[in-house]
């Protein structure tokens, strides 16, 4: 809920505490960076994604 298209819900938050959009987009950064890496894996490596449901026996 941090990242577009869902990033109304910092724009709620900032309006709820009176903290300026600023200063919570400079916060939030040190999540986004490991979300977008993680993104990237799965991209480029499906069978990652795929290992969980292949343990409980899906073969597609």
């Amino acid at each position: 809920m941090i990242t577009p298209p869902n990033g109304l819900i910092l724009f709620v938050l900032g309006s709820l505490t009176g903290v300026p959009m600023k200063e919570i987009n400079r916060e939030i950064w040190q999540f986004c960076i490991p979300l977008s890496v993680v993104m990237f894996l799965m991209i480029f490596f499906p069978a990652i994604t795929l290992w969980l449901p292949r343990q409980f026996g899906y073969l597609g």
